[in-house]
């Protein structure tokens, strides 16, 4: 997938995830969310200029959030 085509379908699905956490009935329910975030999350790789960098980061991330090492 071309980079910018992903950027902007990553746009797109954000404003998907955020209707859904603001202004739907089902507010915060795990069927309508966790498809959003897998895509998210793979449009985000696939948008990325260095993707294994930005999975390291994360992965840092969540471990100081955790509070390991």
């Amino acid at each position: 997938m071309e980079r910018y085509s992903a950027i902007k379908q990553l746009a797109v699905t954000s404003a998907e995830l955020i209707e859904q956490v603001q202004f739907d009935d089902h507010q915060g329910k795990p069927e309508k969310i966790e498809p959003l975030l897998a895509r998210i999350i793979t449009l985000a790789l696939a948008a990325s200029a260095d993707p294994e960098a930005l999975k390291t980061s994360l992965f840092q991330k969540e471990k100081m959030e955790k509070g390991e090492k």
